[in-house]
């Protein structure tokens, strides 16, 4: 893939994930061998970040208050050393009070990780729209959620082949999942595409009775302006009409952010889980070929750094 050169925007992931954004490039200069420290970045922040900042509220509206570049470097600090905390082994960077760097004896396209940061800057910083890294993405949540001991079903890669109608899109889905469905108990779809859901997910408890334990979700490397619609494109009613069961499905949004306190919170209420970076790494066990690709591209990629004194 041809990548842009990577360098600080506050935007690259969205307003919902700038914090999220920079500890990524914390990581990213760390990964290819640059020192860099706390003090630094929110000269960092400074100079490439506008004198005002969105108040995270709901997303559209926006305020300004006065503020200070250590703020949001204070923030991703909190990001970095979040990310350390949970993950412990499995995260490949060492987190100190006053820097980051790269743990030494790590093999890149070994970590799962990586793989993770590697689709998310990826994709932020493509010089064209590369479906590749998305549908890479959807892999490793299913992959994810195998591992976890759920049966998976991948209705996004189904969905990919637009020979099929909609029905014979769910018709292998069922098939595939060993799940009688019925494609007509609800409004017929155009195609698979328009049906919202890219993962299913089933703890099976080995029975083909009614009361079936289903995940539906959505899997997105959209930039969290659009975090707010995509969450609802899976709809659970529907799900549960064509599953026949008398629990709806648990809905999930998938996003290979991580996903900051204050976003998790503003999508508080909405009736969705959120599936992000640490908690897909969480349950990863090893990187796809295809994920080591992208570990790669990312390491090749030219980037802005800045000087350490």
């Amino acid at each position: 893939m041809s990548l842009k050169k990577i360098k600080p925007n506050q935007d690259a992931y969205g307003n919902l994930a700038r914090a999220s954004f920079f500890a990524d490039y914390m990581e990213l200069l760390a990964l290819k061998g640059h020192r860099n420290r706390k003090n630094l970045l929110a000269d960092l922040i400074a100079d490439t970040y506008a004198r005002s900042r969105e108040i995270l509220t709901d997303v559209g509206s926006a305020g300004t208050e006065d503020w200070e570049p250590a703020d949001l470097a204070d923030s991703t600090w909190g990001c970095l050393e979040q990310r350390a905390q949970i993950l412990g082994n499995k995260y490949p960077f060492i987190v100190s009070p006053s820097s980051v760097s790269f743990r030494v004896g790590v093999d890149p396209e070994e970590s799962p990780y990586l793989s993770l940061l590697a689709i998310a800057l990826n994709h932020a910083f493509s010089a064209s729209r590369d479906l590749l890294v998305e549908n890479l993405f959807e892999d490793v949540v299913g992959d994810s959620l195998e591992s976890r001991g759920l049966h998976v079903g991948r209705f996004g890669e189904i969905g990919r082949d637009t020979t099929l109608s909609f029905e014979q899109s769910m018709n292998q889905l069922s098939q595939r999942m060993t799940i009688a469905m019925n494609p007509n108990a609800v409004v017929r779809r155009v195609s698979a595409q328009d049906a919202g859901v890219d993962v299913v997910g089933h703890l099976d408890w080995h029975d083909t009775r009614v009361g079936r334990w289903l995940f539906i979700g959505q899997v997105t490397c959209a930039r969290s302006d659009e975090w707010h619609t995509k969450i609802y494109d899976a709809v659970p009613d529907d799900w549960m009409a064509y599953f026949g069961e008398t629990v709806p499905p648990v809905p999930f949004l998938a996003l290979p952010y991580h996903v900051e306190d204050a976003a998790m919170e503003h999508f508080r209420g909405r009736q969705r889980h959120i599936l992000d970076r640490i908690r897909i790494v969480m349950s990863l066990t090893g990187v796809r070929a295809e994920a080591k690709t992208q570990i790669r591209a990312l390491m090749n990629a030219e980037m802005q750094t800045f000087s350490v004194n």
